[in-house]
């Protein structure tokens, strides 16, 4: 029902003004967000300087809504501050996702960080449960400073004893380069939005040996990361387009298993 209501209020022309797209697209979402959703940084962390500044932040749901680097160039906090995570019970063809300002599907429980140093400070982990008791996923996040990654270690757990089969998928509205308009594109294990000339943040299945995908979308006209469907981008590829991007993996959960993946950002 909520993927159902984005796609009906969202705009399907994308301006050619900057300043007008943004007041849309930062309207089109918060408009709809739910009480459980949130964009605002809970941890925020910050190294280097100049051509080598890496800051990002992590909100209490563990959305990523913040990815500055290098000084001054931001990737994600523009507009719409849209990342996050999405389950997909297949099965029940039913979701569990959060996206930050971009919506989330109401049904997962308060997050439950472990943070032992406070704010600001790792180790950084975030658990929920989705409301209905079936799946936990915990998330426990760290950085490669010297290449500008976050790690984000992904764990799904089937917390019924009947094995399911599952997609997680990780997504991201990139507006590299503070700009709307992107080049995005995808490849088998990763996808990008980019500036030619400047600077691009790229989104990695980071456990290749298990079952993959990786996508881009037209955000600007309304598709959706919906991870029952794995939708793909309604234009040809690389298009200059307010894109998104998302990757994931597609496997079985055994009854009461685990899972543990991986997922990374990177500027380039």
């Amino acid at each position: 029902m909520f993927r159902k209501i984005f796609l009906a209020l969202v705009v399907t022309a994308v301006p050619s003004m900057g300043f007008a797209q943004q007041g849309q697209e930062t309207a089109r979402a918060r408009a709809i967000i739910s009480p459980d959703g949130t964009s605002t940084c809970a941890s925020t962390y910050s190294f280097g300087s100049g051509n080598t500044f890496f800051k990002f932040c992590v909100t209490d749901n563990g959305n990523i809504t913040q990815f500055e680097s290098p000084v001054g160039v931001e990737h994600i906090r523009n507009g719409t501050f849209a990342e996050g995570y999405s389950v997909c019970d297949v099965n029940a063809n039913k979701q569990y996702y959060d996206y930050a300002d971009a919506g989330d599907s109401g049904n997962w429980g308060a997050p439950v960080k472990t943070q032992p140093g406070g704010p600001n400070t790792f180790p950084l982990t975030i658990k929920r449960t989705t409301t209905d008791g079936l799946f936990t996923l915990t998330q426990t996040f760290t950085r490669v400073t010297s290449e500008r990654i976050v790690k984000i270690s992904t764990t799904l757990k089937n917390n019924v004893p009947v094995a399911k089969p599952v997609h997680l998928i990780r997504f991201a509205d990139v507006d590299a380069n503070g700009v709307f308009s992107n080049y995005v594109d995808q490849g088998v294990e990763a996808a990008w939005g980019y500036n030619p000339f400047q600077y691009g943040l790229m989104l990695f299945v980071a456990t290749p040996a298990v079952n993959h995908f990786a996508n881009s979308l037209n955000f600007g006209t309304g598709q959706f990361a919906d991870s029952c469907a794995l939708p793909g981008n309604s234009s040809v590829t690389p298009a200059l387009e307010d894109g998104s991007i998302y990757a994931g993996y597609n496997f079985s959960l055994g009854a009461n298993a685990a899972k543990t993946l991986a997922f990374e950002y990177k500027r380039f």
